[in-house]
């Protein structure tokens, strides 16, 4: 499992106060876990932010504890990586105004459904608010270096979206295509006969609406509760037989009951397109997300090994 991702947001939020309960048997608060250039990291830092990078844990309480562990090694390779970065804003001399701190530390109580059960989160944490102000500045100077260093680096312009475009232009040809609308009903006894009544009242009214409500009430696979939308479908991507009749139908056409291995099917096609170029227009934003993720990753990839650059980390537990 990789959590670098995931991670990146949860800089944004202070891993110490949760609403649940803890996810997996903590380590010791004061066993000592690390230390980055002289900074003690300890057990009861590292359980928090385990909740906050993994939550979902709690839901398997009978996993193995080599498992658990590795876990917890992703979490603490992340504490360190998380204080480095606040050391690099140290310093870097980078101050976060008094009113975002105070508006992040309301946020955080409005997490919690009383005054009462913000301060009992407090208490088991064995943190006053003062204790709470301190980290949360903590978390906001590292987000605001992830701002600085990535967020505001990744920007993608009009003209180096055409550039990608233009140089893969292979990429984004779509062959021959039909949007299908399709009804399944499994084998049985009657199923032949069922899905003949079903294509005569598909016929009756022949409306995309009247598939589509057909699909919900009879049709028994997955893409029911969408009135039987398969979308867009290229050929070698249904069953021969499927294709086949798909292909061959016009717009608006219910196609015959098709009999295969796995049952019987009935098919509306909905659409027709032919071999195209995808137009620029309809590739923007798919390509703006590729380049701003890859530009992510590259500047992630930076930041950690200029903050890692002449550490001092040592790993003081086995996990």
């Amino acid at each position: 499992m990789r959590i670098g991702s995931r991670f990146w947001m949860l800089l944004f939020v202070a891993p110490l106060l949760a609403a649940a309960e803890d996810s997996v048997s903590p380590l010791p608060p004061d066993q000592l876990v690390a230390r980055v250039n002289g900074v003690e990291l300890r057990g009861a830092t590292l359980n928090d932010y385990m909740d906050a990078v993994l939550p979902n844990l709690g839901i398997h309480g009978k996993m193995q504890s080599d498992k658990i562990n590795s876990y917890r090694r992703e979490a603490l390779d992340r504490l360190i990586l998380h204080e480095l970065i606040y050391q690099d804003a140290l310093r870097r001399q980078i101050r976060i105004p008094v009113t975002q701190i105070d508006a992040e530390i309301a946020r955080t109580r409005g997490r919690f459904r009383s005054q009462d059960a913000f301060e009992k989160a407090l208490a088991k944490r064995g943190l006053t608010l003062k204790g709470l102000r301190s980290i949360t500045e903590h978390n906001l100077l590292v987000a605001e270096v992830v701002r600085r260093d990535i967020t505001n680096r990744t920007r993608v312009a009009d003209p180096q979206v055409r550039a990608y475009y233009q140089k893969n232009l292979g990429h984004y040809r779509e062959p021959e295509s039909v949007q299908v609308r399709h009804i399944f009903i499994p084998p049985g006894l009657g199923a032949d006969r069922q899905a003949q009544g079903v294509r005569q009242k598909a016929l009756a009214k022949n409306t995309s609406e009247e598939f589509d409500r057909l699909a919900r009430e009879y049709s028994k696979d997955d893409y029911r509760v969408m009135g039987g939308m398969l979308g867009w479908i290229h050929k070698g991507r249904l069953e021969p037989e499927l294709e086949k009749a798909a292909f061959a139908l016009r717009p608006a056409e219910v196609s015959l009951v098709i009999a295969t291995s796995t049952g019987f099917h009935l098919l509306r096609v909905e659409g027709k397109r032919a071999e195209r170029q995808v137009p620029l227009a309809e590739a923007r934003e798919g390509i703006r997300t590729r380049l701003v993720e890859a530009r992510t990753k590259e500047l992630r990839e930076q930041l950690r090994a200029r903050v890692y650059k002449d550490a001092k980390v040592e790993i003081l537990t086995k996990l």
